[in-house]
């Protein structure tokens, strides 16, 4: 979907697990690695006999995400994707009232920016995603049948790639030099941003010519860190939506 700023924080929280809320109007929702919670989502499908009937799904819990910024055409959305996963399905409820928030703006990659080592860093594309690795467990159970268990089941992993024009070596000695270093995505349109901090090591590519374009650089990283997860990786979501 395209990224918006508003009420994307109640998705980002499924995503992520911990959230703080300060302020007012603007309001700053800060975003950490913590406990993963589930939600209920609603699908209204219409049949042909003119129904739309209600699709409810509880006990969603995100097992992946990413966020990709593609500049290619000025002006190119932010697109945010998460991989679903729930306890069960209902036919039998009734959809709830939409409640749509007032839209300031579609996020592009016009507003998006990254600084690599604190030094503005000039890319392309760039891909930041999300795995939370849970398992899904389906046992033989009257009490529950067919119904899964969805529990966390392994380490949480964060990385993406960035990809830009290879211009010199400080980018590509990252990657050989095995060094960690900031990486800071930046989203804003001057009323609403949101800020992505995360600390990553390069796991690296070797740039190939392989014709007379323009040669790129592929860089992909992970996000890691020896003292916190929020270390590794913390957003700052900024925007006038007090839920999110």
């Amino acid at each position: 979907m395209e990224m918006v700023p508003e009420s994307i924080g109640e998705l980002l929280e499924l995503c992520m697990g911990g959230k703080v809320t300060a302020g007012a109007g603007p309001y700053t929702h800060t975003l950490t690695p913590g406990d993963l919670a589930s939600g209920t989502f609603q699908f209204g499908r219409p049949s042909t006999d003119g129904t739309v009937n209600c699709f409810e799904y509880t006990g969603v819990m995100v097992n992946s995400w990413s966020i990709s910024v593609d500049a290619t055409g000025d002006g190119s959305m932010v697109e945010f994707s998460v991989d679903l996963v729930g306890y069960a399905e209902d036919t039998g409820q009734s959809l709830v009232t939409v409640s749509y928030p007032t839209i300031t703006a579609r996020w592009t990659s016009v507003e998006a920016s990254l600084t690599v080592a604190g030094t503005a860093y000039c890319v392309n594309s760039f891909t930041l995603s999300g795995k939370n690795n849970l398992d899904v467990d389906t046992k033989a159970c009257a009490a529950t049948a067919g119904k899964p268990s969805i529990r966390e089941s392994g380490m949480r992993e964060y990385g993406g790639t960035l990809t830009a024009d290879f211009d010199a070596l400080t980018q590509y000695a990252r990657y050989t030099g095995e060094a960690q270093s900031a990486l800071v995505i930046t989203i804003d349109d001057g009323v609403s941003d949101l800020t992505i901090t995360t600390n990553v090591f390069y796991t690296g590519a070797t740039p190939v010519a392989s014709g007379p374009e323009v040669l790129k650089q592929e860089s992909p990283f992970e996000c890691v860190s020896a003292t916190s997860d929020a270390a590794a990786i913390t957003m700052v979501l900024t925007n006038g939506d007090s839920a999110a």
